[in-house]
């Protein structure tokens, strides 16, 4: 079988494609840029030209992207898409019914979710991560005296995005301003600030789903508005975008910027050292701004941070229900102790206190902090025990396998 990976941008798509060729698979590599997933012409026809040139049998890519999928549809080959973004709203194009898709998704709640809408091509495929690359990556950085003077090798450190861009990723917050600005912001939004604020660090779907066709009357109208809908190539799901474009990114945002907030000012009445990787605007909050080192390049930067923080947050987007972030398993991966709430797929695989350590709201991710810092030789052996756990069931030879079904 010879596969055509078509590289549009992933972080990993290159280690992926030396991971296949490693592990036997005949790989054909395609990288370009994709300005629009549904109809670029110049990748539509680079696609059918390196298909026919190189008699492909199947294609793959991150993600799931309409183009591809109506290409492979055209010519009569099988198209194969690793989900590792959240939100993924391409997965509600038509075009995801066609036969020729082949659907793997790391999150197991979407999945179900998916299925359960009529989608049959989806199936649970868990992502990958490669510890070998990150030792390499780790040994060349700390070569690097510029890595070791920036501050990146902290006591405790986030890497990621705080949502604080409201037009990209805090619509809910436009949408408000707006309803107090025309004087609409009544009883109805205020019984929805209080939803929201009650799920702060709790259940991550039920309190929304209960309460969604309440939210959904209220922010339909400044959706249309704000164009968010999803157009003609998409099937018609205004509750989907809802929460997972507008309600569950406001909660993400809330919850990061409250965990950050509070893990700056503890790291300032004790002492230790707390570094914020983001590109997000902190400048509203001195206490992160005065954190915050910008962000860094995942393949050189963020696996020295990863292996030199003595802990790493981590705190999973609320749209990924119950799935493994990417992240997470990198942090484990570069060998790096892993500080994490409590995502279900995650404590299905790795034990608190063994492999990783867990907090439930933001006084115990504090407490946690302090007490693992006081306690070097317990981090280390539960990074380490992470580290080899990370490796036996996420390796790219189990992960592929897994997504060809073999």
């Amino acid at each position: 079988m010879k596969i055509l990976l078509y590289a549009w941008g992933g972080y990993t798509d290159r280690l992926l494609y030396e991971k296949m060729t490693e592990l036997g698979y005949d790989v054909i590599y395609l990288e370009k840029e994709c300005k629009d997933f549904m109809m670029d012409a110049d990748v539509a026809q680079s696609l059918i030209f390196t298909i026919k040139r190189e008699n492909v049998d199947v294609v793959l890519s991150y993600n799931y992207l309409p183009i591809v999928s109506m290409v492979c549809n055209t010519v009569g080959i099988d198209y194969y898409s690793w989900i590792y973004d959240s939100p993924e709203l391409t997965l509600y194009a038509k075009s995801v019914i066609y036969d020729c898709n082949h659907i793997g998704i790391f999150d197991r709640s979407l999945c179900s979710f998916l299925k359960e809408i009529g989608i049959d091509n989806v199936y649970y495929a868990p992502l990958a991560v490669d510890t070998a690359y990150f030792d390499e990556k780790i040994r060349r950085a700390k070569l690097n005296d510029k890595l070791r003077s920036k501050g990146y090798s902290p006591d405790v450190s986030f890497v990621g995005s705080l949502y604080t861009d409201e037009i990209k990723c805090n619509l809910y917050n436009v949408f408000k301003k707006e309803a107090v600005a025309n004087g609409d912001y009544d009883e109805k939004w205020k019984k929805m600030d209080e939803i929201i604020a009650g799920c702060m660090f709790s259940d991550k779907t039920q309190r929304l789903n209960d309460n969604l066709e309440l939210m959904m009357d209220i922010l339909l109208p400044y959706m249309q508005r704000h164009n968010v809908m999803l157009g003609d190539n998409y099937f018609d799901v205004p509750e989907i975008i809802t929460r997972e474009s507008i309600l569950e990114k406001k909660i993400s945002s809330d919850e990061r910027m409250g965990l950050m907030k509070a893990v700056a000012e503890e790291s300032g009445k004790t002492g230790y050292s707390f570094s914020l990787f983001t590109g997000s605007d902190t400048s509203a909050v001195p206490v992160l701004e005065a954190c915050n080192k910008k962000t860094v390049d995942y393949d050189n930067e963020m696996p020295f941070v990863f292996s030199k923080s003595r802990i790493n947050l981590q705190i999973t987007l609320r749209s990924i229900h119950t799935g493994i972030p990417l992240r997470s398993l990198d942090v484990l991966a570069c060998g790096g102790f892993l500080l994490s709430n409590p995502q279900e797929e995650l404590l299905e695989n790795f034990d608190d206190g063994v492999h990783i350590a867990v907090y439930n709201d933001i006084e115990e991710c504090v407490y946690q902090i302090n007490r693992y810092l006081s306690n070097d030789d317990l981090r280390r052996r539960i990074a380490e025990a992470g580290k080899e756990r990370v490796k036996d069931l996420f390796s790219y030879e189990a992960g592929l396998k897994r997504l060809f079904g073999a």
